[in-house]
């Protein structure tokens, strides 16, 4: 992780207007979150950081990146009465994994354990890409035909038939 002091956390963040451009259509979105840390970095700008409190999957890694790209976006480009915290130049999931739970006198207690760090590359072009899908999909005037093996979609359909 990068040299820095942590400025903040868990902290409301709201973006002013985004447009969103599909290939007929540009539409407005905002981008409304929490941040749980913002560290000024040592060598300039700041880094956004999800605190995870257990392992994370590789596959888990693409949803944390999206929310911490729009939280980085929303934090640069801030609701009107707000002020801009940036540049962002760094992202990740700093993961603390416990590994043991100790009494201590006076009746406190200390969980000890491993940190990781996990950065995430900054690619704004994806969290653009992402939110054209999304607008794109909230668009339809029906929602789209599900996937055959999708728990949520088999369970949609099933309710849709039953009326439950």
């Amino acid at each position: 992780m990068p040299a820095g002091v942590f400025e903040m956390g868990d902290r409301r963040v709201e973006s002013a207007p985004v447009d969103v451009h599909l290939p007929d259509a540009v539409h407005r979105c905002l981008i409304h979150g929490v941040i749980d840390a913002l560290v000024r970095l040592d060598a300039g700008g700041y880094a956004l950081i999800d605190l995870a409190a257990a392992g994370r999957r590789p596959d888990e890694v693409p949803l944390y990146a999206r929310q911490l790209h729009a939280a980085a976006y929303a934090l640069e480009h801030p609701a009107a009465g707000t002020s801009a915290l940036g540049p962002v130049t760094c992202l990740g999931l700093l993961v603390f994994e416990p590994e043991k739970f100790a009494r201590e006198a006076g009746g406190l207690g200390v969980l000890t354990g491993g940190l990781s760090w996990i950065e995430v590359p900054r690619d704004d072009r994806v969290l653009f890409g992402f939110l054209a899908e999304v607008l794109a999909v909230l668009e339809r005037p029906e929602p789209p035909g599900g996937a055959p093996l999708c728990d949520w979609c088999v369970y949609r359909d099933a309710s849709r038939r039953t009326g439950l």
